[in-house]
């Protein structure tokens, strides 16, 4: 399971609501790192949730490459970065 620290998790639903998008992030797979984007919710995934609403999803077989791993961010001079730590 993949965890999320209170931090990332109001940063996220702040992306969230700046976009104003009816979706969550999601992360995926690309090419041996990880992204985001926005997507709707499937069924199997993790969902995250921050204040009630789904925040972040993680499809089963993401979920599973990152057993054990937390997500968070960092605010700098670029913008909000996330990454994973184990």
């Amino acid at each position: 399971m993949v965890a999320v620290t209170d931090r990332a998790a109001k940063v996220l639903r702040e992306v969230q609501q700046e976009s104003e998008a009816e979706q969550a992030l999601r992360i995926v797979g690309a090419q041996g790192s990880y992204q985001l984007t926005f997507d709707q919710e499937r069924e199997g995934d993790q969902v995250v949730e921050s204040e009630g609403k789904a925040v972040l999803l993680i499809a089963s077989d993401v979920a599973e490459s990152l057993t054990n791993a937390t997500v968070d961010c960092k605010r700098g001079p670029d913008g909000v970065r996330f990454f994973l730590s184990r």
